[in-house]
C-alpha cells in the first residue's frame, strides 16, 4: 500500500496543478471501491467583499496549489452538492480519499498512564511507518 504523501497525490489522475484543458480526474473510494470523478476548474467565487476569493476551500497561499479546492469540488459532486459536503468526520474523509483502513481512538479509552503509554506506542509506530494521521476535537454545546 502507498504511503503518505503518495496516497494523496495518487488521487489526481491528471495532475493537481492547472492544466490546459481545465479537466481533472480525481479518484475516491466509495463503498471500498475506487471511483474516478471528472470535474472542471470552474469554482464558486465570493464577490461579496470584492476579494474574488474562492467561496469554499482556498488554494495554498504559498504555492498556489489547488488540490484542496479540487478535492472539495469532486467530493461535492460525489455526494450531490457543496451543502452536503459541509462538515463530517475526519476519519470518513480519509477513508473516502485513500481507501486505507481507518482506526479511531477516543480519549476516554486512555484514562490511565498505562493505556496512554499504549496509545503513544501506537502513534509512534504509525508515524515511523509514515501513515496518515489526523486529530479531531468534537464538542457538544448546550444552549
Amino acid at each position: 500500500m502507498a504511503e503518505f504523501p503518495d496516497l494523496i497525490t495518487d488521487l489526481f489522475i491528471l495532475g493537481d496543478t492547472l492544466n490546459d484543458n481545465g479537466i481533472y480526474g480525481i479518484k475516491f473510494y466509495v463503498r471500498g471501491k475506487p471511483w474516478v470523478v471528472s470535474i472542471d476548474d470552474l469554482m464558486f467565487v465570493d464577490t461579496y467583499y470584492a476579494t474574488d476569493s474562492l467561496m469554499f476551500v482556498a488554494p495554498d497561499p504559498y504555492s498556489g496549489a489547488i488540490w484542496g479546492p479540487l478535492l472539495e469540488k469532486a467530493w461535492a459532486k460525489v455526494i450531490g452538492n457543496y451543502e452536503l459536503a459541509d462538515g463530517g468526520y475526519l476519519e470518513n474523509g480519509l477513508r473516502q480519499h485513500t481507501g486505507a483502513p481507518i482506526f479511531t481512538y477516543w480519549i476516554n479509552e486512555f484514562e490511565t498512564q498505562t493505556k496512554a503509554d499504549q496509545l503513544w506506542a501506537i502513534l509512534s509506530e504509525a508515524d515511523t511507518a509514515n501513515y496518515i494521521m489526523g486529530l479531531s476535537v468534537y464538542t457538544t454545546s448546550y444552549g
